[in-house]
């Protein structure tokens, strides 16, 4: 007891206190150089690796080619002028953190996507920061789990299942097109195709796969515009580089947003699906017996769109 009381004061004291903090300061001090050499070390040696690739220029040897490429227009520009300089392949890296080769030859393209989804990873540079948002999705998703779920899901886009929604992508199509008409005759020269095109495709999906009429391209919504939102900070955060850590870009306002938006597209989402099931639920119990073959085929494939 006496030994205790002893370590305690030693501890509590001044001259103890000091010595705790200057410990716990140089062990953070080494774990942060040990991380930084290992870091150094491993830029350097992927920068050897990749060094049969031609490489754009970088204007520091550290950031290398983060900033260069932007998500618009003028980034697409830029984009072009590196196929036309690199017409096979170049690399590309993002700080010391993230060392890519770009891909731009078909024939350098195809071996890639002929290859088997064990090999053929997705980066996680990408896809990782859509996880929150799209969970174990077909599109995040990588080797047999990705092949199973695509297995699935390739009889839902057969021709013949597909001619039955011609239909909708039409009305879908033509409500964009009356609203382009509507602007044209209210004095607009120019229209933003993207944001247009956008909403046609939503207000398709959300027709074809749950039944619902969302009536998104003629009215604003709490989940279009957190969809919108949600795709703006998947792009800024990429750009971010110090936001790639979760711990860091969750304390972040942009983190923030990111999850109040995220709760508005899931619970919708939500609602939707359970709507859908209960209504299919429905018709298996009332119509089963009156249903034709071609109508069944289309309702098991909305169900499994609803899965």
């Amino acid at each position: 007891m006496s030994l205790l009381q002893g370590v305690l004061c030693q501890v509590l004291s001044w001259a103890g206190l000091c010595q705790v903090l200057w410990v716990v300061g140089t062990g953070l001090t080494a774990v942060v150089a040990a991380w930084t050499v290992r870091l150094l070390v491993r830029h350097a040696w992927y920068t050897h690796r990749l060094s049969c690739f031609s490489k754009p220029h970088a204007d520091y040897w550290l950031i290398g080619h983060l900033g260069q490429m932007q998500s618009t227009e003028e980034g697409l520009l830029q984009v072009d002028e590196l196929v036309q300089t690199h017409k096979h392949s170049c690399s590309w890296f993002l700080g010391p953190f993230y060392h890519l080769v770009r891909v731009f030859h078909p024939d350098f393209v195809k071996p890639l996507l002929m290859a088997p989804a064990s090999i053929t990873v997705k980066d996680e540079l990408i896809y990782d920061h859509l996880r929150p948002w799209l969970g174990q999705s077909l599109l995040i998703s990588n080797g047999e789990v990705w092949s199973r779920k695509r297995r699935l899901l390739t009889p839902a886009f057969h021709f013949d299942i597909l001619k039955n929604y011609v239909a909708m992508f039409n009305s879908s199509a033509n409500t964009m097109h009356d609203k382009w008409r509507r602007l044209v005759a209210e004095g607009r020269t120019n229209i933003e195709m993207f944001d247009h095109v956008t909403l046609m495709t939503l207000d398709c999906l959300l027709k074809c796969a749950f039944s619902y009429n969302s009536n998104c391209q003629e009215s604003t919504s709490e989940y279009v515009s957190a969809i919108v939102q949600l795709s703006d900070l998947i792009i800024d955060r990429r750009l971010r580089i110090l936001h790639h850590w979760d711990w860091i870009y969750w304390k972040t306002q942009q983190g923030k947003q990111f999850k109040k938006a995220l709760s508005v597209v899931h619970r919708f989402t939500r609602d939707v699906v359970q709507k859908r099931r209960a209504l299919i639920n429905q018709q298996r119990e009332t119509d089963s017996d009156h249903t034709t073959a071609p109508q069944r085929k289309r309702t098991r494939y909305q169900a499994s769109f609803c899965v």
